[in-house]
C-alpha cells in the first residue's frame, strides 16, 4: 500500500543524498518548485506520473519510492540470486506489462522449456541406442 509519510521521507533523502535541490529537481521532471515541497511537506499527494519521474531520476524502483520495500533498486533485492544487469533489466520489463501479457510471456517460455526437455530427452535416448549398439556390434 502507498505510504505518503514513507514516500515524502524517501523523497527528501534521495534529494539530499544526491545534493539535488527542490527547484533542480522539479524542472527536471516538468513540475513546479511549490509541487515538490508540498508533497515532502506532506500537504500534496504525487500523481503516478510524478513518481514515476522521481523514481526515474534518481533511479530507484518505484516500491522503494512507495514504501513497499526498503531496497532503493531492483538488483538490490536479487543480491545472492547471481543475476546479470541483463536479467534484471528483463525482468524490469516484463513487470511494466500487465498480467495478461505476463502469462503470454510465461506461456512461451513455459514451452521453449518443454521442448528443449524433449530434446534433450530425444538425444540422451539416441546416445543409448547408439551406445547398446556398438556394445552389440563389439560383442558379436
Amino acid at each position: 500500500m502507498f505510504d505518503a509519510n514513507i514516500f515524502a521521507e524517501r523523497l527528501q533523502l534521495l534529494r539530499k543524498k544526491a545534493n539535488v535541490s527542490q527547484k533542480i529537481l522539479s524542472d527536471h521532471i516538468g513540475v513546479s518548485y511549490h509541487t515538490i515541497s508540498k508533497i515532502e511537506n506532506k500537504q500534496r499527494a504525487a500523481s503516478i506520473e510524478v513518481i514515476t519521474a522521481i523514481a526515474e531520476y534518481f533511479d530507484v524502483s518505484l516500491d522503494y519510492l512507495t514504501g513497499r520495500t526498503d531496497l532503493p533498486d531492483i538488483t538490490d533485492k536479487n543480491k545472492g540470486l547471481d543475476i546479470t544487469p541483463e536479467e534484471s533489466e528483463l525482468l524490469e520489463e516484463f513487470r511494466l506489462l500487465n498480467k495478461y501479457e505476463q502469462n503470454i510471456i510465461v506461456g512461451k517460455i513455459s514451452e521453449i522449456l518443454y521442448n528443449k526437455n524433449i530434446e534433450n530427452r530425444n538425444m540422451e535416448m539416441s546416445e543409448e541406442i547408439a551406445e547398446v549398439d556398438f556394445k552389440d556390434r563389439v560383442n558379436k
